[in-house]
């Protein structure tokens, strides 16, 4: 029988989510699925960008804040 793989059982082999069974059933059916293979593709390529993602604010931003705090008069409460 032919084990069929959704694209969330993709995900969770790109993941390491997936025991070695489960892994090697998939990499079996990335080899002969065209469609699943060029979903594993893409997906890998779109994990591979989200390590590029910039986690700073830019300065522009950090500027902006630190001139609000400068304006705001703060009124220690007695």
């Amino acid at each position: 029988m032919t084990q069929t793989f959704t694209h969330d059982d993709i995900l969770r082999y790109l993941y390491g989510e997936t025991n070695a069974q489960e892994s090697q059933l998939i990499e079996s059916a990335l080899a002969s699925d065209e469609a699943l293979y060029q979903f594993y593709r893409q997906n890998k390529e779109l994990i591979g960008q989200l390590h590029n993602i910039t986690l700073e604010p830019p300065q522009r931003v950090v500027d902006n804040i630190m001139k609000y705090a400068r304006r705001r008069t703060y009124h220690p409460v007695d």
